[in-house]
């Protein structure tokens, strides 16, 4: 067998998982990985721990999860969030719904600066909230704004991008602190009319954008990325830390940038063509 050749494993509801079906991976400070399914939210550290319902979720649809601090996380549903923490065993509960004023329509959550200090952030179908420790708040920038996706750039700061309303157009937008008004890149030229599905920030104030047509670059405008010749709508994207190799999740399989692009299927270890 050649050493050098990366080996898939599959892991499926046999194993733990809640669903066959993840929506998203999330790690935390102690290395386990949680795993968000329209059938709950599951942990990996060697040993599977599922929630559901029956533990206390809002919901079994788990959208994402961020950590607070060690041993405490946030977990989004589409009917709520909740806070989990662990006990001294490495046992983790759910407390009870964290909610409030916070709309039901969780989009997902952020852990990002807020000025000099950070904070948990939710984005919403109503806009974008700001946890103070002891309640929800309202990000008065962007009121109404339906927030489409959330990332945090090297530097701990928080950007979003958010559809189209009355009041706002589509656009990518940072956010420096709950006080200040955020910096907003509309969706113009090549970008204008694209659904963006995942933002990855690569350094530098540069980012990718999973769209619905591909990938885009941003550098303070908007370009598409020289991407393989036909290839589909992008759903994700992602980067393990220290490591140069982009993800790129689509219909048609993984495709992998080192240098040059690799396309992964079913013939290569994964369950399915569509990731």
């Amino acid at each position: 067998e050649d050493q050098g050749t990366p080996v898939w494993r599959v892991f499926t509801r046999a194993d733990g998982l809640t669903s066959n079906s993840v929506r998203s991976i999330d790690e935390d400070s102690y290395g386990g990985l949680w795993f968000s399914t329209e059938a709950g939210l599951t942990r990996f550290d060697g040993l599977w721990q599922s929630f559901t319902q029956r533990e206390g979720l809002p919901s079994d649809g788990a959208v994402g999860v961020v950590e607070e601090t060690p041993g405490v996380v946030w977990v989004a549903t589409d009917a709520g969030v909740s806070r989990l923490t662990s006990d001294l065993d490495g046992r983790w509960g759910v407390n009870m719904p964290v909610n409030g004023s916070l709309p039901v329509g969780v989009t997902g959550l952020a852990l990002a600066r807020d000025g000099l200090s950070s904070a948990v952030w939710a984005g919403t179908d109503r806009g974008l909230y700001r946890w103070s420790g002891t309640a929800w708040g309202v990000y008065a920038g962007l009121i109404g704004a339906p927030i489409r996706r959330m990332a945090v750039d090297v530097e701990g700061v928080l950007w979003c991008v958010n559809d189209g309303t009355a009041d706002h157009r589509p656009a990518l937008n940072r956010i420096a602190a709950s006080d200040a008004d955020p910096d907003v890149f509309e969706l113009t030229g090549q970008a204008a009319g694209r659904s963006i599905n995942d933002l990855l920030p690569v350094g530098g104030g540069q980012w990718w954008l999973a769209t619905s047509e591909g990938i885009l670059f941003f550098d303070g405008e908007w370009s598409a990325l020289d991407a393989p010749p036909g290839i589909p709508a992008v759903h994700a994207l992602g980067r393990r830390a220290g490591a140069g190799a982009i993800w790129a999740a689509t219909d048609a399989g993984l495709y992998v940038l080192d240098a040059t692009w690799t396309v992964l299927g079913v013939d290569d270890g994964l369950p399915s063509d569509s990731v």
